[in-house]
């Protein structure tokens, strides 16, 4: 059974209560789980014939040699700000980039780059200009483990030969302690994999 992929809390942003994965966190997973290729190909480069909406498609190749194909596009509506308009064509390659490593490495959250900011609104009554008010971004802390993580925690408890006592430790911890324990026992079990092979040679 493949141990779940929890993306570490730093990458991981509140939006209106709901989590969404930051691009970059993606990236340090797939490097992690050791992806052996990340591409892009451009499928349409924006224009005025077609609503200069720019398309990418991404493709991911993981260690084990599956391989994901998705898309990503990204228009003057869906980027939100004027100032992004000029930067389409990546931004599509990051959105194609972002959907694909969701889907090579299970990871349900929508990213941060998918997402489609308000654009700036302006009421002809007043003629002052307003400001829809954009989500606000709040680092994930002190919220309790979730059960992926437990159950992440207690696989590598059980690989590193855990007491009752140490298990009972991980069951207190919170959501950030819970990433920061499963980045030091990955490096044990790691290791401890590594001695393993060195003595069976």
């Amino acid at each position: 059974m493949r141990t779940p992929i929890v993306v570490p809390d730093q990458f991981v942003l509140l939006i209106e209560g709901k989590p969404f994965v930051l691009y970059a966190g993606l990236l340090l997973v797939a490097q992690e789980e050791g992806i052996k290729e990340l591409s892009v190909s451009i499928e349409q480069i924006p224009s005025v014939e077609n609503g200069h909406t720019a398309i990418a498609s991404a493709k991911a190749v993981t260690s084990d040699g599956s391989v994901f194909v998705d898309v990503g596009d990204a228009s003057p509506v869906s980027v939100g700000a004027d100032k992004f308009v000029p930067h389409l064509l990546r931004i599509a390659s990051t959105r194609a980039k972002a959907r694909v490593l969701r889907d090579a490495y299970a990871i349900a959250m929508t990213s941060v780059e998918e997402l489609i900011p308000d654009r700036p609104q302006s009421t002809p009554d007043d003629g002052y200009n307003v400001h829809q008010t954009r989500p606000t971004l709040v680092p994930i802390k002190d919220e309790p483990a979730t059960d992926k993580q437990m159950m992440v925690l207690h696989s590598m408890a059980l690989q590193l030969n855990f007491n009752d006592e140490d298990i009972a430790k991980l069951d207190a911890l919170n959501k950030a302690q819970a990433s920061q324990a499963i980045t030091e026992l990955s490096a044990r079990v790691r290791q401890q994999k590594g001695e393993q092979r060195a003595s069976s040679l």
